[in-house]
This record gives structure tokens, C-alpha cells and sequence, in this order.
């Protein structure tokens, strides 16, 4: 397949409605390709697969198109095997290749994304976007019933970004300085040194949101809205997490331009729930950047969103489906089961699957996640659960499809472009 700009999809090898039935045979609502043609989506729209832990995602959806797609990519990578396998092979094609992994998951060096950068976009906004940073904080990670902590804490947090981002040293703007802020032995005392000494050249709103923390009384409310406020930093406790938030190794209005990048956010399994806010900061900046073009890149900029839920409840993903096609962007977003999404949305879950071009599923372990495919697609439940390891059901415009899937282990259009997969010992790469 030459043309670098389609997404590989899977390979077409069977005769219409070879081994199906379906609800209605007369209109043959579930049918295969004929021949053995590649399946690829190369028009407007977004992309969403289901598909089951463990099922093959990353070794036949994303690597594949790591591996052959021409545009900019930012992919969540939790194990870092996306990294390992293609990171070379973009270098190859030109890009300048970003590997955000404060874990150290690869090695003990990690590019750093500062969200502080949304200031410096021609589009920023300093009120709007410390509220921006303060929500990407804080949602997701509601701790109380009562919704006045919340709301307070991230209060807190728009008036400390702000003085921040208007008083602090060009090398200071980040949000470690905030935290700094949260942690130190008597906060409300710091605070209050901050208005007097600095309350005349402070931005109205850090002035107005710091004075009214202050104002709180002292025994239950202060206490209970500062506990909320330092349970979200909690992932910045890490000094090298704390660094990767630093000032950023590339630039955001590379970004911006649609320059080639190849962005890998690594974040291991077993850190992505208590890291979320990690994710949303870094996935939330550069859809800054995104919204932010006022010429849209030859080719969209890919965004896999791999473990799509460990996001939590995301309202930019919404606006990134409905709204991203037109500022260049081409959302991919992976679930383990339809579940997951009506869960996290359940007010949106149809909007965001009706607003995907393309509908990706395989690997169903049982009847209810198959007649969930099947009810959501319309075919029989037994075609999604019978499906073989290799196989998959593509729906493109509307239409289901029966197709291989690709398997960059054994492809050879893989062979020469592919590094070793550290979780594969068998492979045809390098």
C-alpha cells in the first residue's frame, strides 16, 4: 500500500456473506470484500475500536498504522511497545519523534511537555485558559458528594495559575510552582504574604480567588477545600514526574504548525488510574494547540487514544470528535467494551460513536459484549462472538464488513520498518 496517507484498516479476503447470516439475509446486512485488497480510510471522519484487553489492539491497529501512516501522530502507549517497535522507523520518515514518559518505562530520559505553553498560543486567553488548566486538574476526580469542594478548590487553582503565569520568572511558570504553593507548612499564611506583597500588580482574578480562599472560615471550610485542592497534585509528588511538567523539549507551536511529530505518552497500566490527571494535562494542552490552527495540515494529525477510559470522564473528547475534523485532527479512540463508553458518557456515548467514520470491533469474549456489537450494527450476535482470532468486523459508512485483520508480525510490508516488540519474541522485524 504506497499511499502514506490512508489508515490501514485490515485486509479484505472473503466472498460476500461467505460464513454469515444475518438478521435479515434478503438485505444481506452483514457482507464481506471481495478479493484480497487492503482496507484503508483515507476520508474525513474519526475512528473507534472495541476490542477486549489483550485482544491484539496494538500489534493490528495501532502499530500497523505507526508503521505506515505519513502524518503526525500523538499515541497513548502505556507499555511503551508502540514506542519500541515504530519509533525508529518515524524518524525514518522525517519526523522529530517526543517520548513523554516520566516512568521511565524506555530508558531514564523523557521529554517534557509544560501545559503552562497554552499562554504562549496566538489564541491564549489568561483568565479562560487558568480555568482550562484548573479543570483539567480537577475533572475526573471528583472527591466529595458535595460539589462546593470541587468547585472551590479549582477555584483555588485559576487564581494560583494566574498569578503564576503573570508574576513568576519565565523559567518558573509551571505547575510545580503551583504546588509549591499547596504544600508549603502554613499555606494560608504564604497566601496571604502573596496579596500583600504582590496584591497591587496580581491579575483580578488570582487576586479575587486567592482573597476568597482566604475569607473561608477557618475550622471546617479552609481546611476541607485545601485537602481537596492537594489531593489532585498528588501526582506530582514524583520529582521526575514533577520534571516532565517543566519546561517543554519541543514546541508546542510546532504542534500548532502541523509539523511531522510522533508524540508517545507512556504511562504504565498500573499508573494510568492514579496518573489520570497526568494524561488529561498533557492530552488537554495539545488540543490547545489544535484549536489554535488557522491553516489545517496537509495531513491530520493522528491521535490514538489507546485505554481511551483511563481518561475518565473527558469533556474534550466530546468536543475533540464533533469539532477536531475541521482543525486538522483525526481522533482514534480504543475501548475494551461498548460499556466502558456508555459509563464515561452517558449522555454523549451515541453522539461520539455516530461522529466515527469508521467502526472497528474483534476479539468479543462472550454473548453480551457480542450482542452489544451486534445490536449496535445490526447483525447476529454469533457472527461478532464466532469470529476467528484473525478476524474482524470494519463498519465504514454505515456498512459492516468482514475483513482480516492486519498482523504486523508476519505482513511483510512490515518487515524492514518494525523494531523488536520486547512483549513478542516472535517477529520478522529486527
Amino acid at each position: 500500500m504506497k499511499d502514506l496517507s490512508l489508515l490501514l484498516l485490515g485486509i479484505s479476503t472473503y466472498s460476500e456473506m461467505e460464513g454469515y447470516s444475518t438478521h435479515n439475509e434478503k438485505d444481506a446486512g452483514l457482507k464481506s470484500v471481495i478479493g484480497r485488497e487492503s482496507v484503508g480510510h483515507g476520508g474525513e471522519g474519526h475512528l473507534l475500536t472495541v476490542a477486549p484487553t489483550g485482544s491484539g489492539k496494538g500489534r493490528t491497529a495501532i502499530i500497523p498504522n505507526l508503521l505506515h501512516y505519513k502524518g503526525s501522530v500523538v499515541v497513548i502507549d502505556p507499555k511503551g511497545e508502540n514506542y519500541a517497535v515504530t519509533s525508529r522507523y518515524r524518524r525514518q520518515m522525517g519526523h522529530q519523534v517526543i517520548k513523554l514518559d516520566p516512568f521511565g518505562v524506555i530508558d531514564s530520559e523523557s521529554d517534557r511537555l509544560n501545559p503552562f505553553d497554552i499562554f504562549r498560543l496566538k489564541n491564549a486567553d489568561l483568565e479562560t485558559d487558568a480555568q482550562v488548566l484548573a479543570e483539567l486538574l480537577t475533572t475526573g476526580n471528583k472527591s466529595f458528594k458535595e460539589p462546593f469542594w470541587d468547585l472551590s478548590a479549582k477555584g483555588l487553582y485559576s487564581g494560583l495559575i494566574s498569578h503564576v503565569q503573570t508574576l513568576y520568572p519565565h523559567q518558573q511558570r509551571n505547575l510545580n510552582s503551583v504546588r509549591k504553593l499547596l504544600i508549603n507548612q502554613d499555606v494560608t499564611i504564604g497566601l496571604a504574604k502573596i496579596l500583600d506583597n504582590f496584591g497591587d500588580r496580581m491579575n483580578q482574578m488570582a487576586h479575587d480567588e486567592i482573597a476568597a480562599f482566604l475569607m473561608m472560615p477557618e475550622q471546617n471550610t479552609k481546611p476541607s477545600v485545601l485537602a481537596t485542592a492537594v489531593s489532585y497534585i498528588k501526582f506530582m509528588m514524583s520529582d521526575r514526574v514533577a520534571r516532565t511538567l517543566e519546561n517543554s523539549s519541543f514546541s508546542l507551536n510546532d504542534v500548532v504548525a502541523g509539523k511531522p511529530l510522533s508524540i508517545y505518552i507512556i504511562i504504565p497500566p498500573d499508573k494510568l488510574k492514579s496518573h489520570q490527571a497526568l494524561l488529561r494535562l498533557w492530552i488537554g494542552t495539545l488540543f490547545k494547540a489544535f484549536t489554535s490552527r488557522r491553516q489545517i495540515p496537509k495531513l491530520p494529525t493522528l491521535l490514538m487514544l489507546d485505554e481511551c477510559a483511563q481518561l475518565g470522564n473527558f469533556a474534550y473528547l466530546e468536543t475533540l470528535i464533533t469539532l477536531c475534523r475541521g482543525y486538522g485532527v483525526k481522533v482514534w479512540s480504543f475501548w475494551q467494551d461498548l460499556s466502558q463508553l456508555r459509563q464515561l458518557y452517558p449522555q454523549s456515548w451515541e453522539t461520539i460513536i455516530n461522529n466515527c467514520a469508521v467502526l472497528q470491533f474483534f476479539g468479543a469474549k462472550n454473548y453480551k459484549m457480542s450482542q452489544d456489537i451486534g445490536q449496535l450494527v445490526g447483525v447476529d450476535a454469533n457472527d461478532v462472538r464466532y469470529l476467528s482470532e484473525q478476524e474482524q468486523i470494519i463498519v465504514k459508512d454505515g456498512t459492516p464488513l468482514k475483513a482480516q485483520r492486519f498482523d504486523y508480525l508476519n505482513h511483510l510490508l512490515f518487515k524492514n520498518r518494525c523494531d523488536v516488540n520486547p512483549f513478542y519474541s516472535r517477529s520478522i522485524c529486527k
